[in-house]
């Protein structure tokens, strides 16, 4: 709808789309109605973004159940996964941040004087995007050259991958309405909008070709029964004399689940033991295709076919936390903060009402880049961490202390075997994404995608499921993830919020920006160290339990809760429950934001972890009296220990019935 509304608005007649041409035309509201326009091409181009790299994602994650008996494959499809989440991660903030301030895209119509060159930087984006695309068509070309199959057979199951090409045709079309060397700032609409929505529906469209085959045999099956109908001969085999033989399968499209099959002529082949009885002769043959070490089962195709109704409910459950993400942007009012913030920026100084003052680190971390990001969130963190705002000082304290409970969580779930190899195995990136962006918008997006791409919890604890699917293990979360988590997280919060020295705080404050990219890239990185000395894999091991690596972060979330409620001097609903009115200030403006960006994150924390509860509940892992005992509890537990404390009873709770 975006696409219909720009081409709408530029007219079939207008070839190239320069702002300023374009608003000059216009007598009345042309300044409006650009500011809108410019809004609505940020909102597309940053779905855009999301849908291209979610189909992406999509086809490798099939690449990963075809082809993933090869060690060779499985590291570059995870090597081209990463890329992939590197590529929308980069696109996205390269998107949102093009303006300085980003509010310049539309207030100054995206002046270079403010911005990037949109037409280059989209440019940029779509050739990048284009590579990717032509990797990802190449990775199976070699695997598929190893099957036992003849070399007619080869060029077919190859050509249906390569149909993917289309969609490099229509990123190559489009990228040749982005290029103007000689205006860089120019880009061509409404073509370029077209052939991006074109883009994403080929994309989609072969995304699914290897699904297509089930399908096109029930509706060859249904051609052949209306020939039949007509008296009409089908094959040979049919017109030959079938009387003599009794063909009996074990295995058929009534039974789908229960043998492997292979994809041959673009069919569903079934590989089974087949029975012939011929002049009264039993023979048992067994008509299997040796595929080295490339072996596709019925079983794979079976199990996505039947995700179809429970991903449509999945998708369905996901509206509520998109519409907190949602929610969440929307209260922090982006634009009015960041001209807030811009007069102590360029003054170098944070100052506040009672003539207190401090200057600003012009840089931390020795890179420009950096510093230039996390000089702008020193401001926005300034009245909580220097205490000139008491109440959001104590909001904030406390709400970035449960943190450490939920960052524990999300490690642990990426250390699960079940959810290696989908956005819950990659919980670094999106808490990072969330500091940089807003962890109370990202957080539900993040849940978002475990809910559609990771086992749900029925599925974990099934019969046909083995346990080594629910099992967290060691090599992908450090036994040190407590030490680790301790150091870099809430020592270096209580110093950013209790320093006797406020330089020291603001120091601090500059620290703590990069915790959860440190956190993660520790974690990693020590997990696969130890894993290497299966001695210290042992000596570690009474602090690797996940009730110890959880129990202590929210130990320390509960007493600061606690705390906060004895010696706070402001009520629980003034610290924690945001004002309804909009605010003009710097101060009630950030303060009305973090406890909005509170009640986003562990609202939608407890809302997934309650999917996840309710489906053991309704699939008979769980009683009723069992969640009336825990609903009569947790609203207790809350207001006595806190949201931190409380999320981690709920993932506790459920993960015990995971594993009784």
């Amino acid at each position: 709808m975006a696409e219909i509304s720009i081409i709408v608005v530029t007219g079939d007649g207008l070839k190239t789309f320069d702002l300023n041409e374009l608003i000059a035309k216009w007598n009345e509201g042309g300044q409006a109605l650009g500011t809108d326009l410019m809004k609505l091409l940020l909102t597309t181009n940053l779905l855009f973004l999301f849908a291209i790299t979610a189909i992406k994602l999509s086809i490798l994650v099939l690449y990963h159940q075809v082809f993933s008996i090869s060690q060779r494959f499985r590291l570059m499809n995870h090597t081209l996964t990463g890329v992939c989440l590197v590529w929308l991660i980069v696109s996205t903030f390269v998107n949102i941040f093009q303006c300085k301030p980003v509010s310049a895209l539309w207030e100054a119509l995206g002046s270079t004087q403010y911005c990037l060159a949109s037409g280059t930087m989209w440019l940029g984006l779509e050739v990048t995007n284009l590579l990717v695309d032509v990797v990802i068509l190449a990775l199976p070309i070699s695997e598929i050259g190893r099957l036992q199959l003849s070399t007619g057979k080869k060029w077919f199951v190859a050509c249906i991958f390569l149909l993917g090409g289309l969609v490099c045709v229509a990123s190559i079309a489009r990228i040749t309405f982005l290029y103007h060397p000689s205006s860089p700032e120019a880009v061509t609409l409404p073509e370029s909008m077209l052939t991006a929505s074109v883009q994403l529906g080929i994309a989609i469209l072969c995304a699914c070709l290897p699904a297509y085959g089930p399908a096109l045999k029930l509706f060859r099956k249904g051609v052949s029964q209306a020939k039949l109908s007509l008296g009409m001969s089908v094959s040979k085999r049919y017109t030959s004399d079938n009387s003599k033989y009794n063909v009996s399968k074990n295995s058929g499209m009534n039974d789908l689940e229960a043998s492997p099959y292979y994809m041959v002529d673009g069919n569903a082949t079934p590989a089974h033991n087949t029975q012939v009885q011929s002049g009264g002769a039993n023979l048992q043959t067994t008509d299997t295709i040796p595929l080295n070490a490339i072996q596709v089962k019925k079983s794979k195709i079976i199990f996505i076919m039947s995700q179809l109704g429970p991903l449509v409910w999945r998708v369905a459950l996901a509206v509520p936390l998109l519409y907190i993400s949602y929610a969440c942007i929307e209260a922090f009012a982006v634009d009015k903060l960041v001209a807030l913030q811009e007069p102590y920026l360029q003054s170098g100084r944070i100052e506040w009402a009672d003539g207190g003052s401090i200057t600003i680190l012009e840089r931390f971390w020795h890179v420009q880049f950096l510093d230039e990001l996390w000089r702008r969130f020193t401001v926005t963190f300034a009245p909580s961490t220097l205490a000139f705002d008491p109440v959001s000082s104590w909001q904030a304290f406390s709400f970035l202390n449960d943190l450490g409970p939920l960052f524990t969580i999300w490690i642990l779930e990426s250390s699960r075997v079940g959810n290696r190899y989908t956005p819950a195995w990659l919980p670094t990136i999106f808490a990072f994404s969330g500091q940089v962006l807003s962890l109370g918008a990202v957080t539900p997006l993040f849940y978002i995608l475990c809910i559609i791409f990771s086992p749900s919890s029925s599925t974990l604890v099934a019969k046909a499921t083995p346990a080594e699917q629910r099992r967290i293990t060691s090599s992908d979360s450090s036994p040190l993830l407590l030490p680790i988590l301790l150091l870099l997280h809430t020592f270096e919060l209580f110093y950013a919020f209790g320093a006797t020295q406020l330089s020291t705080r603001h120091y601090w404050t500059w620290a703590w920006q990069m915790t959860p990219l440190f956190v993660g890239l520790a974690n990693t990185s020590l997990a696969t160290l130890i894993s290497l000395s299966p001695s210290l894999s042992r000596q570690l091991k009474a602090i690797s339990s996940p009730l110890v690596m959880l129990g202590v972060p929210a130990a320390i979330s509960a007493g600061i809760w606690i705390y906060t409620l004895i010696v706070s001097p402001h009520s629980i609903s003034t610290l924690f429950l945001p004002l309804l009115e909009p605010q003009d200030a710097l101060e009630p403006l950030l303060r009305r934001g973090l406890q909005i960006d509170e009640i986003c994150v562990f609202g939608s924390s407890i809302l997934w972890i309650g999917y996840h509860i309710a489906d053991l509940y309704l699939n008979g892992h769980v009683t009723t009296s069992e969640i009336f005992n825990l609903l009569s509890l947790l609203p207790v537990i809350t207001a006595l220990t806190g949201p931190g404390a409380s999320l981690s009873y709920l993932w506790s709770w459920r993960e015990s019935k995971l594993h009784r």
